[in-house]
Parts: C-alpha cells; sequence; structure tokens
C-alpha cells in the first residue's frame, strides 16, 4: 500500500512539475511584453506627475487582472558600495506617518541585480505587482498619494528623495479569469523569478 501511495505522490509531483514547467514558458513572453516599450508609461519626475496623463493613449488601464512592473533610473551614486545608499534613502520615513506601510527593499534580488552591475545609468527592475480591478487606480496609489492602509509605493509622499530618478511602468492585461483568480498570484510569483524586482518580497 505504501508502494501505491508513494507512487501516486510522485506522479502528481511529476504533474505539478510539468504544469510550473508550461507556465514559465508562456509567462517568458509576458515577461518580454512588460519590457515592450509599445506598453511603457514614462515620467520623468513623480512630483510632475498628473493622473490624467495615463488617459493619453493608454485605454487599456481601465482593464482588469493585470501584472505590472515598475523599472528605475537610479543615480550611479546610490548604486555604489553595494547599494548602502539606495538602502538607506529607501528607508526614509520623512513624508509618512508612524502607521505608514510600503514595501521594503529585497535584498536578495538587489544583489543579484549588483552581480551584473556595471556602473552607469540603467534601469533598474524596481518593482512587480498585480491588480485585479482596474489598473489605472492602482498604478494612481504606486505615484501619487495613496491612503495609509494600503502597501502601495507611494512615492509621490517622498518625492523630494526622488527628483533625480526616472521611472517607466509596463503592464500586461489578463482579461476575464473567470474562476481562475489564483492564476494572478501564481502569475506574479513566477514573474517574480524571471524579473528579480529589487523592491518588494
Amino acid at each position: 500500500m505504501s508502494d501505491e501511495v508513494r507512487f501516486e505522490f510522485d506522479e502528481v509531483t511529476d504533474l505539478y512539475d510539468q504544469f510550473i514547467k508550461g507556465w514559465d514558458a508562456s509567462l517568458k513572453s509576458v515577461t518580454q511584453q512588460l519590457l515592450d516599450t509599445k506598453k511603457i508609461f514614462w515620467f520623468d519626475k513623480v512630483s510632475g506627475f498628473q493622473t490624467r496623463d495615463f488617459d493619453l493613449g493608454h485605454p487599456d488601464l481601465l482593464g482588469s487582472n493585470s501584472v505590472y512592473f515598475f523599472q528605475a533610473q537610479i543615480p550611479k551614486m546610490l548604486l555604489e558600495d553595494k547599494a548602502s545608499g539606495l538602502i538607506d534613502l529607501w528607508g526614509q520615513r520623512q513624508g509618512f506617518s508612524d502607521k505608514e506601510r510600503y514595501p521594503k527593499v529585497s535584498r536578495k534580488n538587489l544583489d543579484i541585480f549588483l552581480k551584473t552591475y556595471n556602473g552607469g545609468d540603467v534601469w533598474v527592475p524596481f518593482y512587480l505587482g498585480k491588480h485585479e480591478s482596474a489598473l489605472k487606480a492602482r498604478l494612481e496609489k504606486h505615484i501619487t498619494k495613496a491612503s495609509v492602509g494600503t502597501g502601495a509605493l507611494k512615492l509621490g509622499m517622498r518625492a523630494h528623495l526622488f527628483e533625480d530618478w526616472k521611472f517607466k511602468v509596463s503592464w500586461f492585461t489578463f482579461g476575464n479569469l473567470g474562476r481562475r483568480p489564483s492564476f494572478l498570484a501564481i502569475a506574479e510569483n513566477l514573474l517574480r523569478e524571471q524579473l528579480n524586482p529589487i523592491i518588494g518580497e
């Protein structure tokens, strides 16, 4: 009996591995689309961002069940000395209340980035997220001021820290997922392993 149970367990494990490999291959095309400049919204100044800017040429931001990807061009002096300047700056809470939540630096992914960083101005994989409803509202919370309860980036609440940064954000919308809500969470996790964003665990 134990041999039969072991066989069944191994069989399920093999099917799961095949399933994940299939998803991984499919999501590589999503990764490429997240890096496609045709679907990228650029903004040079957090403080100058206007929510109406999203309406110019991006009607699909009203779609549901999306993954989105922020990249940042960070001043190179912040990336020197094992990015200690970046870590210190991101940890500053000036502009935040004591109860404010926001995502932390992922040391693991930051180390992955630094291993290939050769200096100069590059686009750093910054933040990856998902959203079930209209994406525009979620992105606005990341870029402007969001309520205390959300764990958004809230860049606008500390805009003075990012005056020398440039940002771009891209997205991929899956649309109606029917009875498969967990698909979005699994897709986000697999994409995170491919893109290694430095903010968020």
